[in-house]
């Protein structure tokens, strides 16, 4: 009978198994954040806070979190209410709004926006019969 022969692994192969676990890791992770935070379950907490902030009912499609250079958020055909005594149904409209936040200064608590992207908006400045501007918000 032999001897078993022990395995050794060099360094490369031990740092390439790190790598590849390091990368599943991370990637199983992210996966699961944007399964926990689908679109229903942004609504109901992204929704309501801008609605009560802005103090008008706002319409949204879809949202959704972005995870490619960064880390950001993707909204789609986001609608805000015009308020009572305008002829407008709404203050703004966009096709698609999406914000890019930096990654690194997140880990020391910090945000850094990288870019905003505003797809076809419009957006209906007006004043009513009494000279109230539709875009001064009653925070």
């Amino acid at each position: 009978m032999q001897p078993e022969k022990k395995r050794k692994f060099s360094f490369k192969q031990v740092f390439i198994i790190l790598i590849l676990i390091g990368v599943l890791v991370v990637g199983g992770g992210l996966t699961y954040l944007k399964s926990y935070f689908d679109s229903n379950r942004l609504k109901k907490l992204v929704i309501p806070k801008l609605e009560a902030a802005l103090n008008r009912n706002i319409e949204v499609k879809d949202i959704n979190l972005k995870f490619w250079r960064g880390v950001g958020i993707r909204v789609d055909e986001v609608k805000i209410a015009n308020d009572q005594g305008f002829n407008e149904k709404y203050l703004a409209q966009v096709d698609e709004f999406t914000v890019d936040i930096a990654l690194l200064p997140l880990l020391q608590r910090e945000i850094k926006i990288e870019e905003v992207k505003l797809v076809k908006p419009i957006i209906q400045l007006a004043k009513n019969e009494s000279g109230e501007a539709n875009y001064k918000f009653r925070l």
